[in-house]
């Protein structure tokens, strides 16, 4: 089974696409890979992507300061992930 096919499986579970609309969508995603520990998203960063991790795992974390105020970071763990 090729990546689309494993996406287009998961997104089957949620919404009926056509093989045109998915054509269409899948022509938008786009293929990145990371290296374990490294950033996803960096501080302050707006999320521009919709991830579907493929293989390996991701970490959000959610950091709260003292003062109330909090940041989320994002970690791979040797992940690739598509758009």
């Amino acid at each position: 089974m090729d990546l689309l096919d494993i996406v287009k499986s998961y997104l089957s579970n949620y919404v009926s696409l056509s093989e045109q609309e998915f054509n269409y969508l899948s022509s938008l995603f786009e293929l990145r890979n990371f290296e374990k520990r490294e950033k996803l998203v960096e501080e302050g960063e707006v999320e521009k992507y919709l991830n579907f991790i493929l293989q390996g795992l991701a970490r959000k974390y959610f950091i709260r300061s003292p003062g109330g105020n909090g940041r989320c970071v994002h970690y791979a763990g040797k992940c690739r992930k598509t758009v």
